[in-house]
């Protein structure tokens, strides 16, 4: 584990103990949920890059490529 410091809005805070069950929430409640936050955060800017990339494709033929990555994962090792 690493430290990170952060700096937020006294709304956000506030929002954030709210949300979180009260001005008396642990640390490591707040980090739990700011752990959880990035990374879905990196998970969705991950899958719009994607989307971007693949947007000059036809559909048809990333759904091809989709089902044979799949087919090769799923596939029995010998």
């Amino acid at each position: 584990m690493t430290s990170l410091s952060i700096v937020v809005s006294e709304e956000t805070n506030k929002a954030l103990r709210r949300f979180l069950g009260g001005a008396k929430v642990k640390k490591d409640s707040i980090s739990a949920f700011v752990e959880r936050a990035v990374r879905k955060e990196i998970a969705l800017c991950t899958i719009q890059a994607v989307k971007e990339r693949n947007a000059v494709y036809p559909v048809a033929e990333v759904e091809v490529s989709i089902d044979d990555a799949l087919r090769d994962v799923r596939a029995p090792r010998s």
